[in-house]
């Protein structure tokens, strides 16, 4: 049993998670090879409870990286 759904659409898979959180990985090729972005997305029931690597969610973009 899976703890998330996935979905897959070309070289773009969604996870979301129960709590909602919902990540997105696309593939894209390059000349010299692959790279992949990655989205990331909360609830914003979680404004001001989270603080991480890209910074806090908390609706100030002067102290996101």
């Amino acid at each position: 049993m899976n703890d998330f759904s996935l979905s897959i659409q070309g070289k773009s898979y969604t996870l979301i998670f129960p709590s909602n959180f919902k990540v997105i990985i696309e593939a894209v090729e390059w000349p010299y090879g692959w790279y992949f972005n990655v989205f990331v997305t909360i609830p914003t029931s979680y404004v001001g409870r989270v603080r991480g690597l890209c910074g806090t969610f908390d609706v100030n973009p002067n102290n996101d990286y």
